[in-house]
């Protein structure tokens, strides 16, 4: 079995967009409200990642946010 220990998410590019406003706030505010996608734009953001894991034989993946993606990652 071939399992990818360092794996990060991956999706559409509306989700990095909130992953940032989240991270760019400087004090408090307000959370931002999720950004809403289609099952198939969300499909269409990972065929590349999917097929790369397939075709390095991955067959578990542990997945985790980017580091800059983590609201409290700079702390």
């Amino acid at each position: 079995m071939n399992i990818d220990a360092h794996a990060h998410i991956t999706g559409p590019l509306e989700l990095y967009a909130h992953f940032r406003s989240i991270s760019s706030s400087s004090g408090p505010a307000p959370r931002p409200k999720l950004p809403e996608f289609s099952d198939e734009l969300m499909e269409e953001s990972l065929k590349g990642h999917l097929a790369e894991v397939a075709d390095v034989g991955t067959d578990l993946q542990l997945v985790s946010p980017r580091p800059w993606a983590i609201p409290t990652g700079d702390r």
